[in-house]
């Protein structure tokens, strides 16, 4: 492709002897499908950004989001795996949930948190 308005003049030195290839047809089921999965990853990327949260409590939810693919935010909360809850203050004691999972949790709140206070490492 060339732009035209850029060309100031055009000579054709030789026709092509054979015809050009035929463009393969288009599934247009395979193409909606493609353009749903793009949309669907689009919302899904819009839910993750919290509404009117500090940048560090967007920063913990990302990496939070890195280890576990259910988390959402419910207005400044953050919640992973419809079972633990992380509060605005975004500390330790601010996670509550089952025991389990809450533990683990914790460990990434607190390596966060000190990564965010004394820098990695």
């Amino acid at each position: 492709m060339l732009n035209m308005s850029h060309m100031r003049n055009i000579e054709v030195t030789e026709l092509p002897t054979k015809p050009a290839p035929s463009l393969r047809s288009l599934d247009p089921e395979k193409v909606e499908k493609k353009i749903n999965i793009a949309l669907e990853k689009k919302r899904s990327a819009v839910d993750k950004i919290g509404i009117n949260v500090t940048p560090r409590a967007q920063r913990l939810f990302d990496t939070i989001n890195k280890t576990f693919k259910e988390v959402k935010w419910n207005d400044k909360t953050i919640v992973v795996m419809d079972d633990v809850k992380i509060e605005p203050s975004y500390e330790e004691d601010k996670c509550s949930g089952s025991e389990q999972l809450l533990e683990h949790i914790i460990k990434i709140v607190r390596k966060h948190n000190q990564e965010e206070n004394n820098g990695p490492g």
